[in-house]
């Protein structure tokens, strides 16, 4: 009540805020920050949020006033906020103030940029320069290679725990950089070969597959947790993570748990959205059509042989 009463007057500007973390999603963003040292005890103290676009694409479309237009997506009391309904790898600046009576904090700022959606458990590129995926214990990339580049002597490989380096005659791909996690460099930890394009449209041309050894040794170990996996392969800016709360780890195809999972608990990891029954699946009855109509075919089929 006394804020009411004597806020008018007795407010001071307040301070801004502190601790600004913001976690990208595919579509959007969580923001979170903690308030400034409080100025006065008559505040009434509320936060904004505001945007602008940063991506060249974005800016393009906008035109001049672009990198200039910032639009609030947030106002209110709470120290927390989701901005939604973004598109993947779009870039943002993002900044935080704090208002009240007696006048506005200086803004607190922050670049972000939305996650790219996960290809099975992985991703690609900047414009497509490699693929990658991964499993819990392995990392696979995969980079097209230049059109002259038809035999092993003309690549050179270097791989450190926390450094790729990827030279094609001699040229640098653009597969080399600081790696997102650590990885094991001995003989035999890693594998690599010099194959065909399996793309349709890459006749006679061809790729370099890689496959790296995650190093687990420390910590919990292996882990089938999405959260625990790579969100991308390297840290250089351009290279988009993904959002790895909708990664699916795939198998023969079909989304499937790993086929080494310990326990219920991370094959639930593994395929996030399943439902689990406690209930002993061997005394339930089945029923025909419940995988993909194939019972009721079945059925309709022996009907008709009658």
């Amino acid at each position: 009540m006394k804020r009411l009463l004597f806020g008018p007057f007795l407010a001071k500007p307040p301070s801004p805020p502190v601790d600004v973390v913001v976690v990208p999603r595919f579509d959007g963003f969580d923001v979170k920050w903690r308030p400034g040292v409080a100025t006065s005890e008559y505040n009434l103290d509320r936060f904004e949020v505001e945007m602008a676009p940063t991506s060249p694409e974005l800016l393009e479309l906008l035109g001049e006033s672009g990198s200039t237009m910032h639009v609030q997506f947030y106002r209110g009391v709470d120290s927390r906020c989701a901005i939604d309904r973004l598109q993947p790898t779009q870039a943002f600046a993002l900044r935080v103030r704090c208002v009240n009576r007696a006048g506005v904090s200086c803004w607190v700022g922050a670049d972000c940029e939305t996650c790219a959606v996960p290809i099975g458990c992985g991703g690609a590129g900047p414009n497509g320069s490699y693929a990658w995926d991964q499993t819990p214990t392995h990392v696979e990339i995969t980079i097209p290679c230049p059109s002259t580049l038809l035999k092993p002597r003309d690549v050179e490989l270097s791989v450190k725990p926390k450094h790729l380096q990827i030279k094609f005659t001699g040229e640098e791909s653009i597969g080399s950089g600081e790696l997102y996690g650590t990885v094991l460099c001995q003989p035999g930890d890693f594998e690599w070969e010099l194959r065909d394009s399996a793309r349709g449209d890459s006749a006679g041309h061809r790729e370099l597959f890689l496959s790296l050894e995650k190093d687990t040794r420390g910590g919990a170990g292996v882990s089938y947790h999405p959260e625990d996996q790579w969100e991308r392969v390297f840290l250089k800016k351009g290279h988009a993570k993904i959002d790895r709360r909708h990664m699916r780890w795939l198998r023969d195809g079909e989304w499937r748990p790993p086929k080494d999972a310990r326990c219920a608990d991370e094959v639930a990891s593994a395929l996030p959205g399943m439902n689990f029954s406690e209930e002993n699946q061997q005394t339930v009855k089945g029923r025909d059509g419940e995988l993909d109509d194939w019972g009721r075919d079945w059925g309709g089929k022996k009907k008709k042989k009658k």
